[in-house]
């Protein structure tokens, strides 16, 4: 069963609500922080309605192969579509909070694709709904310390079908990941900012199979359990309401953490994986100008590596007081190279869309 864990993965290659944020927080305040030490910094508060939509089109072993839809354009296991999503924070004088959840639907994924060389199956379809709860708290130990902590719920329900001539293979898992991190970030001098943390991850689930040969199965996925490690490195000035500038760079990296099956269950593994990201803003009063670059290397066995590379541009007004709303272009490349017997060769997935937000900013 450790093929369809590589179709899960490879399904989710897509960023519904791209962030960092480790040591620093972001200029754009309908943005929720990846590390929970970085919102001791926040200005203000803030409460906004988010939604993304993306399109794009495959290729699998050089041939346009297909079509990738997610957020609002995507369509989820049971035909939903996403709907738009909250974000909010509170600033207090020695604390912040930050919540983010979907309110309705999760965001939503679909992948169809024509597999072209593959000697069992010609056609590859998912369909993926994934619903966030993510909860931030951070406390100012001193006026050059924050420390954190951060709690997040992910639920994944995943949809795949693998469709040959002779053979119908068809899965349903329903997974949910649980992240707990505890991270502090120190101010060095006016400026400079540095970070560190350790986020515990845990995931189990459930799954429902159906294959020509062997009929319909259910069971579990075998609990797994990985700790994830982040750096990060900031630089933010300026004056909040008139202009001010922060730069970022910030690293996510986890072993693999492979959970063998036990009676009834299916195979967990989480491939060796490597996140960096490179973050800069500028703020002229309430314009806002951004940018955002993120890497991150997925490594299973020595014949499969998936990497995906996506870019985000942005604008918005951004107040500290009053209405804001932003909105952001992105565009993602994900290659999956799986030279594994039966795997899926050579893949090519190139999203492109857009983030909005709209909200208060108090």
């Amino acid at each position: 069963m450790l093929k369809k864990l590589i179709f899960s993965a490879f399904a989710m290659c897509f960023a519904l609500s791209a962030h960092a944020q480790v040591a620093t927080p972001r200029l754009n305040s309908s943005f929720h922080s990846y590390s929970s030490a970085a919102a001791g910094w926040r200005y203000n508060s803030n409460v906004s309605l988010v939604g993304v939509s993306a399109d794009g089109k495959n290729e699998h072993n050089g041939a346009e192969s297909g079509t990738v839809k997610a957020g609002m354009d995507g369509e989820g296991p049971d035909g939903d579509n996403s709907l738009p999503f909250l974000s909010a924070s509170v600033r207090g004088e020695a604390f912040a909070v930050e919540l983010y959840t979907n309110l309705t639907n999760g965001g939503m994924l679909d992948v169809e694709m024509d597999l072209f060389g593959n000697p069992t199956f010609n056609t590859f379809n998912t369909y993926t709904e994934e619903k966030v709860q993510s909860l931030n708290l951070a406390y100012m130990v001193t006026e050059e310390t924050s420390i954190g902590f951060g709690y997040s719920n992910t639920n994944l329900r995943n949809k795949v079908e693998l469709i040959g001539s002779a053979f119908v293979w068809q899965e349903l898992t329903d997974t949910t990941t649980t992240r707990a991190n505890l991270s502090a970030s120190m101010r060095l001098g006016e400026i400079f900012f540095i970070a560190a943390g350790l986020e515990s991850v845990s995931e189990a689930g459930t799954f429902e199979s159906y294959n020509t040969s062997a009929g319909y199965a259910e069971g579990d996925v075998a609990k797994n359990s990985w700790t994830n490690t982040v750096l990060g490195l900031g630089l933010m000035s300026g004056d909040p309401d008139d202009v001010q500038f922060r730069l970022e760079y910030s690293m996510v990296s986890s072993p693999e953490s492979v959970k063998e099956a036990g009676s009834g269950e299916i195979d967990s593994k989480h491939a060796a994986t490597s996140k960096s990201y490179a973050e800069i803003e500028a703020k002229f009063g309430a314009f806002l100008v951004a940018y955002q670059n993120e890497v991150e290397v997925e490594k299973e066995l020595a014949d499969m590596e998936r990497k995906s590379v996506t870019n985000m541009i942005g604008i918005g007004w951004h107040p500290m007081e009053g209405m804001m709303v932003s909105l952001y272009s992105w565009e993602k490349s994900y290659e999956l190279d799986d030279s594994s017997t039966g795997g899926l060769g050579e893949a090519v997935r190139t999203p492109k869309g857009y983030r909005f937000a709209i909200g208060y900013n108090f």
